[in-house]
């Protein structure tokens, strides 16, 4: 479907891929998105071009923005830590920036489901 965002401007990107969205893939129901903002503005462009969610497509954001408890149909999200995912980021720049070595393994953070509206049973 080409890129997700490319000037900053993500929902005006994601109203566009929205709208695409049923044209180039007919056969979707689903859409997981990175980022709450372009999953809004997803719907925003399904909408748009008569589609329903979740009755036609479900959408799925990440983030746990306070926005998308106020949109309608309110979104499903997977949310983030972001003030930990950020502390960790700083505590391995500035152990860079010491010079000391970065832990090998990868580091996973918690995340969870936030059921909202914006999703329907499998189709």
């Amino acid at each position: 479907m080409g890129r997700a965002a490319g000037d900053g401007d993500h929902d005006a990107s994601g109203r566009e891929l929205g709208r695409r969205l049923k044209a180039e893939h007919p056969e979707a129901t689903a859409v997981f998105v990175t980022a709450d903002i372009l999953a809004i503005g997803i719907m925003e462009g399904l909408s748009e071009t008569g589609y329903s969610v979740p009755g036609d497509v479900s959408v799925l954001g990440f983030d746990d923005l306070d926005l998308s408890a106020y949109v309608t149909p309110k979104l499903t999200m997977i949310a983030q830590d972001i003030p930990r995912k950020a502390a960790i980021a700083v505590q391995l720049l500035l152990g860079t920036v010491e010079g000391k070595e970065h832990p090998v393994d990868p580091i996973t953070l918690e995340v969870r489901l936030i059921e909202r509206a914006s999703t329907a049973a499998r189709r």
